[in-house]
C-alpha cells in the first residue's frame, strides 16, 4: 500500500470475502492451524493492502506467530504478551492500538517500515491472541481500524471453528478405534 492509502468499502468487502473463503475451506474437516491462519492473514493483507499481517497465539505469558503474510523484516519470534504493543492490544480488546500514536515507546515487532497496528483476536473465554498489521499510512483512518476490529472478530470465529473441526475429527477417530 502507498502512504496515506485508506481502506475503502471495496477493500473491506475483499477482506471479508477472503475470510469467508478461508472459513468455508475448514467446514467439516480437520485443518492445520498454521495453514488456515496463513490463508487468513494473506486474505487480510491482500484485501486491505497492508504491508504485513500476522496472527500471534497467546500461550501462557508469550505470543507465538502462527500465520504470517507479507513483507517480513526477519522471522517473527516469540514475544512477551504483557509488554509493548501486544500488551497494549491485549489490555484493550476490540480496539486497535498503534505503535507510533497509542504506544510510542513500543519496540517494533516486525522490522517492516510503516505503522504497526495490533488488535486482540477473541477466543472462547479469553483472548486467543493478537493480529498485527503494518500499514504505510502514518495515521490510518477510522475505516482501517474498523476493518481490523471486524477482521479479528471473524478470525476468532474461524479459529474456534478450526479447533472444533479438529476436536471432532479426534473424537471420531477414538470412536472408530473403540469399535
Amino acid at each position: 500500500s502507498s502512504p496515506g492509502t485508506a481502506v475503502d468499502t471495496a477493500a473491506t468487502l475483499a477482506v471479508m470475502a477472503g475470510l469467508g473463503r478461508v472459513a468455508a475451506s475448514i467446514a467439516g474437516a480437520p485443518s492445520d492451524p498454521e495453514a488456515v491462519l496463513g490463508s487468513a492473514t494473506k486474505a487480510i493483507r491482500d484485501g486491505a493492502g497492508f504491508e504485513h499481517v500476522s496472527a500471534w497465539r497467546l500461550e501462557g505469558d508469550d505470543l507465538h506467530p502462527i500465520g504470517v503474510s507479507g513483507v517480513s523484516g526477519g522471522r517473527p519470534r516469540r514475544v512477551s504478551a504483557g509488554t509493548g504493543l501486544f500488551g497494549a492490544a491485549l489490555a484493550n480488546p476490540g480496539r486497535p492500538v498503534g505503535a507510533d500514536r497509542d504506544y510510542p515507546q513500543a519496540t517494533p515487532v516486525t522490522g517492516v517500515a510503516g505503522r504497526e497496528l495490533a488488535c486482540t483476536i477473541p477466543g472462547s473465554a479469553a483472548p486467543w491472541g493478537v493480529l498485527l498489521a503494518v500499514t504505510g499510512a502514518a495515521l490510518p483512518p477510522q475505516a482501517t481500524t474498523d476493518l481490523l476490529v471486524a477482521a479479528t472478530d471473524v478470525l476468532g470465529s474461524i479459529i474456534r471453528a478450526t479447533d472444533a473441526a479438529t476436536d471432532l475429527d479426534h473424537r471420531v477417530h477414538r470412536a472408530e478405534a473403540l469399535g
